[in-house]
């Protein structure tokens, strides 16, 4: 098999709303990956036993479980002299190879689902050792599927989640 990818990644303080005690940052990273493994000679012919008309079949494929991309971005907000702390989070993974597919079973991949989560702390207290935290994940309300993919065929659905929204508060103390 092989491997190999690139990753860009940013981070800068938004000078125009930032000052010594507010300070708004954004970051994000992109990674794009290139991933090829060669089949053994039983996937290879099993595939072959299956070749519908005008496919062609390589013996080399996507490793299973990588992503061909990811996309991470933030934006952040922290005021120093209030203790709080705040973030909007968003993270996308390209369509991933999930199961190989075998003789006459497909190849089943995982859609891209686009997770947007926001979370809000504020540090309490006299030295600042208590902190109240609450988040929102998927904020989008994207559902997670997997599906089939076949030569000349429309992709079918093998599984679909709704994740739905979740909410958190908790409080910590550091003693």
């Amino acid at each position: 098999g092989m491997i190999a990818g690139l990753e860009f990644e940013f981070k800068t303080n938004l000078g125009f709303v930032s000052n010594e005690k507010n300070v708004v940052a954004l970051s994000g990273n992109l990674i794009l990956v290139k991933s090829q493994i060669t089949m053994t000679d039983a996937e290879f012919n099993s595939r072959n036993g299956y070749i519908k008309e005008g496919e062609t079949i390589s013996n080399k494929r996507q490793m299973a479980g990588q992503s061909p991309y990811v996309i991470n971005g933030g934006i952040t907000y922290t005021n120093k002299e209030s203790g709080i702390q705040s973030g909007l989070f968003y993270n996308v993974k390209g369509p991933t190879l999930y199961i190989v597919g075998a003789g006459l079973f497909p190849d089943i991949y995982t859609d891209p689902f686009h997770s947007l989560n926001f979370s809000i702390n504020k540090k309490i207290g006299k030295d600042k050792r208590t902190k109240i935290d609450f988040k929102i994940s998927n904020i989008l309300g994207d559902n997670s599927y997997n599906y089939y993919s076949s030569f000349g065929a429309e992709n079918q659905v093998f599984s679909q989640y709704n994740l739905g929204r979740s909410f958190s508060f908790g409080i910590s103390h550091k003693f």
